[in-house]
């Protein structure tokens, strides 16, 4: 398919649509600094059993002298690396089109983070028409536990919605509905911050 230039200026169009989203290197740091705080109890347990923080690994060229060292040099890491492959990709950037072809497909676009989340729960997804939407939040029970109505724009659509009290720790579906579609997500609520 890389024989075809008109395939390459599709990978190098959506490339592009994505890092101003979804795979942008502030997205991306936001994940990862989520993660690493989740992981924080755990990672302290790990490195006392396995004590290889500031010790060569193989096959690692790099030593972090700490977590939060590692954790910076995983963001950098990934950093380069999309600039190497925005670098690399064949195609021309000129030729996309305003129009985009996944525009239609918000279950694809939905981003929702952190992961696990505490009391607060963010998200971005792309709509292509303006419309009325509610959000909901559904334990595993069925009950609905936080619920919002807002309406879309064309583009890029951010939310957040917030619990004042913790909620239980487990899995949860997040609903987004417009009066003919909906879609929803997984996601994880922690227990604590």
């Amino acid at each position: 398919m890389t024989q075809d230039p008109a395939f390459d200026d599709l990978v190098k169009c959506r490339w592009n649509e994505l890092r101003q989203n979804v795979l942008n290197n502030q997205r991306i740091a936001q994940w990862i600094d989520s993660t690493a705080q989740v992981m924080n109890e755990s990672q302290a347990w790990n490195f006392t059993v396995w004590p290889i923080i500031g010790n060569y690994v193989w096959p690692n060229y790099y030593i972090g002298q700490s977590y939060q060292e590692e954790v910076d040099t995983l963001k950098w890491w990934i950093d380069k690396r999309g600039t190497f492959i925005q670098n690399s990709l064949p195609g021309n950037i000129a030729n996309c089109s305003p129009v985009n072809i996944f525009q239609n497909n918000l279950e694809a676009e939905l981003v929702v983070f952190p992961s696990p989340f505490y009391k607060e729960l963010h998200g971005q997804f792309y709509y292509n028409q303006l419309t009325n939407i509610e959000i909901k939040l559904i334990d595993a029970l069925g009950n609905t536990v936080l619920n919002k109505k807002t309406k879309t724009v064309v583009g890029i659509n951010q939310f957040s919605i917030h619990s004042e009290m913790p909620l239980a720790a487990g899995v949860y579906t997040l609903q987004l509905m417009t009066q003919n579609e909906q879609w929803t997500r997984k996601v994880v609520a922690s227990c604590c911050e």
